[in-house]
């Protein structure tokens, strides 16, 4: 997996994702990137920028993430979202790959610690 450093480390993946709005509108794709702060998601189908939803995927088979998302930005054939709030296990499983595949897995640490104030609440 490619890792991408922004403001924290991304991590390039392919996993499948379901999106499911607040009206109940769900949007299948997939997970391009991942990071503790955030997703993209590549779809043919979009929700306007502002949207809360649910996103679920599996990162391992019997380790399922779930978070409350708000979309930040539309880019071509994806969505850029925001973790708002996200389960204390499905964060622990992305915290743990995130840095497992990072090239500088300390750094990668370090990245999180400076940016507590930033990452999403825990439920």
């Amino acid at each position: 997996m490619k890792v991408d450093s922004r403001r924290v480390t991304r991590l390039a993946t392919a996993f499948p994702v379901t999106l499911t709005a607040s009206d109940a509108r769900t949007i299948h794709g997939t997970v391009r990137d991942v990071s503790i702060l955030g997703m993209f998601v590549q779809s043919k189908e979009s929700f306007p920028q502002g949207t809360s939803c649910e996103a679920e995927f599996e990162i391992e088979p019997m380790k399922r993430v779930g978070a409350q998302c708000s979309v930040v930005h539309r880019y071509g054939n994806g969505i850029g979202l925001e973790f708002n709030g996200i389960e204390n296990a499905s964060f622990e499983y992305l915290r743990s790959l995130v840095v497992s595949q990072a090239e500088d897995p300390q750094a990668c640490e370090d990245e999180i610690l400076a940016n507590m104030g930033s990452l999403p609440a825990l439920y």
